[in-house]
């Protein structure tokens, strides 16, 4: 999501909004859920810790690193994500396009049990 906007705008925001609707979500699973949350989380944390700036205190440390660092690893993270579960989303729409019972031969929209004239 934070490819979606120019990094230079400081929208990390946005990825807290989107983290808020997958874990409300009843769509995606459980593992879907870790995927689509914990990987940005552990990858802005990381990014962090490689941060090689000067901080005394620990809130100033988290101040610095932040912007420098964590949100080019939470990008990056929301990349993967995104590359994890946009196939997932698709087929699910795609599944959900298909009329009922269309899959099975002899059903109505079914071209399987169709005779041709």
């Amino acid at each position: 999501m934070l490819l979606t906007v120019p990094w230079h705008w400081d929208l990390a925001f946005v990825w807290v909004l989107a983290a808020a609707l997958i874990v409300l979500s009843q769509v995606w699973s459980t593992r879907d859920k870790w995927v689509g949350v914990g990987l940005p989380l552990a990858s802005c944390a990381v990014a962090m810790a490689l941060w090689n700036g000067e901080a005394k205190f620990i809130d100033r440390y988290i101040q610095e690193s932040l912007p420098a660092t964590g949100v080019i690893g939470l990008g990056l993270a929301c990349l993967a994500t995104f590359l994890y579960l946009y196939p997932r989303a698709l087929r699910s729409a795609l599944a959900g396009a298909r009329p009922v019972g269309a899959d099975q031969p002899g059903a109505r929209g079914s071209s399987l049990g169709k005779r041709s004239e």
